[in-house]
């Protein structure tokens, strides 16, 4: 699964930096997300729960970050 696209958070910048690397905040991001695991300072196992129906999968995996700029 591959999850893309812009959001613009009305919020302040440090704010927005602070919550996006806390996992529970990250987690309620990502839609049908059990658990967030901090693996490394840029990397993130994940566990997701999709339902379709009658049908449900999980799937683990992970989160890389790259290009990543500290709050300034």
């Amino acid at each position: 699964m591959e999850l893309k696209g812009e959001v613009l958070i009305n919020a302040d910048r440090s704010r927005v930096w602070q919550a996006l690397n806390d996992p529970h905040i990250l987690m309620r991001c990502i839609p049908g997300c059990e658990a967030v695991e901090l693996t490394s300072a840029t990397e993130r196992h994940v566990r997701v729960l999709i339902k379709a129906g009658p049908v449900r999968a999980r799937f683990v995996g992970k989160i890389s970050l790259s290009d990543v700029v500290p709050d300034q």
